[in-house]
């Protein structure tokens, strides 16, 4: 029961997030300057994260995941509540974003926290539910409720729309925190402040943590740079038609699922740690295959004359972008239920929100620099640029993290739930 509840919160507060976000672009898309405005209200999430997720995340070892669940919860309710004010004035989304961002470091870690409490001997299959759901619902907030709000009275429908999911959230998580206050295998909080400095030294000592934290990181630089560049890279690069991107992008889903569906079916700790490190490299290979390999094919068949230019290249391009979308499908679908597992199971019981507080601080904070540089390098020389940029700095990172496991950092051995 606790389970279904759980997992029901998780589900509406993403349909709810999906419908404010898309509230977001509206207010944003409502400037003078809509591309302005849609760079800060990015930038007002980034600033919630890196300046609010330290202290959230003591907080939550504070006064214990359950009860940061539904605080979390509220301050999101009453972050999108502000979206109102925002409604005449769009230049004000910015604050909205970091307002609601800024709750999401007490919601988010706090929700996460929760996976031993409620699931302590097969955790990694929590986090694959908790990933499908996390897509399910954006997916119906922001492309199913969401333009059916809009048209049925515009943007302040929308904000009620994400307005009514938060206060079901609201609800449900004040349930969980009333119900395991009284479960035996309630992770409490800390009875004194700890320093968070702590977080970083489990970082820093238990190299398949620092593994997943730095595996999370490319990802995100991965998805955010590949979500702009592919596109241009597959239509004006590979001169590939509309039906087959579409096709790439069906093979993509098809991998996160079939990811998904491994990691739930076997995803041990056992193998966790093993998944992630496969996960970075599968996805680095894939990257520069796309930015290499079928680069290099493009100029083989421009420079043979034996088969016409445009059947040759589609079907040499398309034979190696293929199998690149299903791969980095699944890798990205590993990745952070890999990555999440390693922190549940690792991360001591009354130290998880900070673990997971700063894991979200430290990949924000670490993709700004590389975000900027792949539009650079997408401006000066092309879509290519970014990939090959993505690419080799995934393979940089993967020999470093390899460097460091090989060192014989000391692994710290999971937690028992009733250890704290």
């Amino acid at each position: 029961m606790l389970r279904h509840a759980y997992f029901t919160s998780r589900f509406t507060s993403q349909v709810g997030q999906g419908v404010f976000l898309a509230a977001l672009v509206l207010l944003a898309g409502g400037t003078s300057t809509p591309a302005l405005g849609f760079s800060g209200i990015l930038a007002g999430m980034l600033a919630g994260s890196v300046l609010v997720a330290l202290p959230a995340g003591l907080l939550i070892d504070r006064i214990g995941p359950p009860r940061a669940l539904a605080l979390g919860a509220a301050l999101r309710f009453a972050a999108i509540a502000t979206g109102f004010v925002a409604a005449g004035q769009p230049e004000r989304a910015v604050a909205v974003a970091f307002l609601y961002s800024a709750a999401s470091q007490v919601f988010s870690p706090a929700e996460l926290s929760l996976v031993r409490t409620l699931s302590a001997d097969r955790v990694g299959r929590v986090h694959v539910r908790l990933v499908a759901l996390q897509h399910l619902g954006q997916l119906v907030g922001a492309l199913a409720l969401a333009p059916l709000l809009y048209r049925a009275g515009g943007t302040a429908w929308v904000l009620a729309g994400a307005l009514a999911a938060y206060a079901l959230v609201v609800l449900i998580a004040g349930a969980l925190a009333l119900r395991l206050r009284a479960a035996p295998t309630l992770v409490r909080g800390v009875r004194r402040l700890p320093a968070w400095s702590e977080a970083f030294a489990y970082f820093g000592g238990e190299h398949r943590a620092a593994y997943a934290l730095g595996l999370l990181t490319f990802a995100e630089i991965a998805t955010k740079t590949l979500s702009v560049a592919l596109p241009f890279y597959l239509r004006d690069e590979l001169h590939l038609g509309a039906t087959q991107v579409i096709v790439l992008a069906l093979l993509g889903g098809l991998g996160a699922t079939a990811g998904l569906a491994w990691a739930h079916r076997a995803l041990t700790m056992q193998r966790a740690s093993h998944a992630i490190r496969v996960a970075l490299a599968a996805s680095v290979a894939a990257t520069l295959s796309l930015a290499g390999v079928a680069g290099a094919l493009v100029l083989l068949v421009r420079l043979s004359p034996a088969a016409p230019f445009n059947v040759a290249t589609l079907d040499l391009s398309f034979a190696v972008a293929a199998p690149a979308a299903l791969l980095l499908g699944i890798c990205f679908s590993i990745a952070p239920v890999g990555a999440r597992t390693i922190f549940s199971e690792t991360a001591p019981p009354g130290m998880q929100g900070r673990v997971f507080a700063t894991q979200s601080m430290s990949t924000d904070a670490l993709v700004i620099a590389p975000l900027l540089l792949a539009g650079l390098a997408t401006d000066a020389a092309g879509p290519r640029a970014a990939l090959y940029f993505v690419g080799m700095l995934g393979a940089a990172l993967f020999v470093a993290l390899e460097w460091t496991r090989w060192r014989g950092r000391r692994e710290l051995v999971p937690v028992p739930i009733d250890a704290a």
